[in-house]
C-alpha cells in the first residue's frame, strides 16, 4: 500500500532521486541482516512466535511513518521495519512446511497471488486517499498491519518443530544438505538475478514513468499503474502457474520467464507514452512471476526440512540485495535525465539470468553434506 506513494511522500521534502532510492534501499540493507537471523530463530522457536514479532515491527514502523514530519524519521520507519520485516520469509516457510513437494511451487506462487490483492486494492486505496492527506496511507497501513497480527494470534496453526526438535538437526538428518556450495552457486546467481531485476522494475516503474511521461504522470496514475500490475500478480499465479508447472516442471519454467523477462522489459525503453506501459506489464508479469516460485522450490527443495527458515531466509535477503542496489541503480540512472536506459539494465540481468539456467541448470542440485556434528 504504501510502496507507491513513498516517492511523492518523500518528495515534501524535497527528496531527489537518489533520495528516494536509499528510502527504498535502507528498508532492504536491514532486512538483508534480520531476515537469516530471523528464519533460523523461527526453525528453533517456532514460526508464529517470530512472525508476530515480526508483524509488530511493521506496526510500529507505520505508526512512525504517520506522524514523520522530515525526512529522518522516514528513514528510521523503513529501517525499522526491514529489521522485523521478516513477514514473507516466515510465510514462504510456513507453506513449504505444510505442502507436498509435488504442490510446493504452486503453494509458493500463492504468497505473489496475496501480494497482488495487497497491491491491487492498497495502491488504488492510497492513491484516492494520498490527495486527501498524506499522511492518510500510512494510518490505514498501520489499521491492516494491526489486522494481520491479530490473524496470526487467532487463526495460525504452527506446524514447524521448534525447539529441541531443532537443537541438533544433522544428528537426526546425517544427509542433511548445505545451503550454499559451489554446486548451488548457478542458483543462488538466478535467484539473485531475479530479485535485482524485481527491485529495479518493482520499485522503479513509477518514477521511470513520472519522469519519462511528466506532464501526463503523477500520483494518481501511479496508484492506478500498480493497481493494474496487481491484476496480473493476483491472475497468473492462479490461472498461469499452476498450468505452467503441470506442463513444463521448474526447470523449463525459470528458461522461459527469464527469456520472457529480457525482450518486455526492452521494449519499455520504445514506449511513446505511459498507456503504452500499460501493454507491456502483461508479458513483465508473464516473465516474473512463474520464475520466483519455480526458482525458490527448487531450491528449497535441495535442504533439510529443519532449515527451511533459514534457507528462506536466505532467498528473502536475496530480495532484499535487489532492493538495496535496484533502486540505487534505478535512481542513479534517472537522475541523468536517460530514462530510455533504466529499462535495459533489468532486461540485461534476465539475459544473464537465461544463459546461467541453460548452461547449468539441468538438474536438482546435488549439495555437499554438512558434518554431522555441524549446529544450525
Amino acid at each position: 500500500m504504501m510502496l507507491p506513494m513513498i516517492p511523492f511522500y518523500a518528495k515534501k521534502y524535497d527528496a531527489d532521486t537518489v533520495t528516494i532510492g536509499l528510502l527504498f534501499s535502507i528498508y532492504a540493507v536491514c532486512q538483508l541482516v534480520a531476515s537469516p537471523i530471523l528464519g533460523s530463530l523461527s526453525d528453533r522457536y517456532g514460526r508464529k512466535r517470530v512472525l508476530l514479532l515480526s508483524q509488530l515491527g511493521t506496526l510500529a514502523s507505520f505508526i512512525l511513518m504517520f506522524f514523520a514530519d522530515s525526512l529522518a524519521p522516514l528513514f528510521l520507519a523503513r529501517a525499522l521495519d526491514g529489521l522485523t520485516g521478516g513477514n514473507v520469509s516466515l510465510a514462504l516457510a510456513h507453506m513449504v512446511d505444510v505442502s507436498k513437494p509435488h504442490e510446493k511451487t504452486t503453494a509458493l506462487g500463492q504468497q505473489i497471488f496475496a501480494n497482488g490483492v495487497g497491491l491491487l486494492l492498497g495502491a488504488a486505496l492510497a492513491g484516492s486517499v494520498f490527495a486527501v492527506d498524506t499522511r492518510y496511507p500510512a494510518l490505514i497501513a498501520a489499521g491492516f498491519s494491526l489486522l494481520s497480527i491479530l490473524t496470526t494470534i487467532f487463526l495460525l496453526k504452527d506446524q514447524s518443530k521448534p525447539k529441541a526438535a531443532l537443537v541438533n538437526p544433522a544428528a537426526k538428518s546425517p544427509g542433511k544438505l548445505a545451503i550454499i556450495s559451489w554446486k548451488t552457486a548457478p542458483f543462488i546467481v538466478c535467484l539473485a538475478c531475479y530479485h535485482l531485476i524485481w527491485g529495479l522494475y518493482y520499485t522503479g516503474i513509477g518514477v521511470f514513468c513520472a519522469q519519462r511521461f511528466a506532464s501526463e504522470f503523477g500520483a494518481a496514475q501511479s496508484g492506478f499503474l500498480y493497481s493494474y500490475m496487481g491484476i496480473y500478480v493476483i491472475a497468473f499465479p492462479v490461472l498461469l502457474l499452476p498450468f505452467l508447472v503441470r506442463r513444463l516442471g521448474d526447470k523449463k519454467i525459470v528458461r522461459l520467464t527469464f527469456a520472457t523477462t529480457a525482450a518486455s522489459l526492452a521494449l519499455l525503453s520504445l514506449v511513446p507514452s505511459w498507456i503504452h506501459v500499460l501493454a507491456i506489464v502483461p508479458l513483465i508479469h508473464f516473465g516474473t512471476i512463474p520464475l520466483r516460485p519455480a526458482m525458490v522450490s527448487i531450491f528449497s527443495s535441495s535442504v533439510d526440512k529443519g532449515r527451511q527458515g533459514l534457507a528462506l531466509g536466505l532467498n528473502q535477503s536475496l530480495v532484499a540485495l535487489g532492493a538495496i542496489i535496484g533502486p540505487i541503480i534505478g535512481g542513479a540512472i534517472l537522475k541523468t535525465g536517460e530514462s530510455v536506459w533504466w529499462p535495459m539494465v533489468p532486461s540485461a540481468l534476465a539475459l544473464v539470468g537465461l544463459v546461467i539456467s541453460l548452461v547449468y541448470i539441468r538438474e536438482k542440485p546435488q549439495l555437499s553434506p554438512i558434518p554431522q556434528d555441524s549446529s544450525p
